[in-house]
């Protein structure tokens, strides 16, 4: 099969053209699209559009799924199946919605901190060239605080199927995975009522707990 090539393209685009032109989903682009949700599609689109977040592409064998998870890990999106069957979208560095878990839902609440996901130094190599096989960008960022804390934690973005293009992309992505995960997140093991259950992908849950004095909202 020939490799399926994108230049210099919004990261939005990209998946857009594999979901419906590779992956047999309607392209409608309004909401009577009855495969994709095209309100969440939009809204994670502008996310790529607003910063400008330029990509290329040099996909040879991989399936449509696989090609949209390495987008995903690369900008901490999420695209998944809802409950009504439609695919939806959203990003993990601002807040999707908000809920409220009522104090009287909690039934067994534990609070632990884990530093298995924390980033304070990201390198994001750039510019591919495939025939040369050679990263002609690579850009870094470090949150030194976090580094004087935690100690050094390194990431490395660098994948020959999916590229950002531009320095300002790269910089961009290094810039905000090392600041936002420069911190430990705090886990919280909770069991509540059957109310609790019902959340969907990329939703931000607020939990209040008087006893332990956890109020996420603040």
């Amino acid at each position: 099969d020939n490799p399926v090539q994108f230049s210099n393209q919004l990261l939005s685009d990209i998946a857009w053209v594999l979901i419906t032109s590779y992956g047999g989903y309607s392209n409608i682009q309004d909401s009577s699209n009855p495969d994709i949700n095209y309100q969440s599609f939009q809204d994670w689109a502008k996310t790529f559009s607003g910063d400008n977040i330029i990509g290329s592409t040099y996909y040879t064998g991989e399936k449509v799924s696989e090609a949209l998870e390495i987008l995903n890990k690369m900008t901490d999106s999420a695209i998944w199946h809802q409950g009504d069957g439609k695919l939806y979208f959203a990003k993990f560095t601002a807040t999707h919605s908000l809920d409220v878990v009522l104090e009287n839902e909690i039934t067994d609440l534990a609070l632990d901190l884990e530093d298995i996901s924390l980033i304070n130094r990201q390198w994001v190599y750039a510019n591919y060239s495939v025939a040369s096989d050679y990263w002609q960008i690579n850009v870094s960022h470090e949150e030194s605080a976090s580094v004087n804390s935690y100690g050094l934690r390194e990431d490395v973005i660098s994948d020959t199927a999916l590229w950002f293009t531009t320095s300002f992309s790269a910089l961009s992505i290094a810039q905000r995975r090392s600041l936002l995960l420069s911190e430990p997140p705090k886990r919280l093991d909770l069991t509540t009522h059957l109310a609790g259950i019902y959340r969907q992908v990329g939703e931000t849950i607020r939990i209040v707990d008087a006893f332990l004095g956890i109020d996420s909202s603040t």
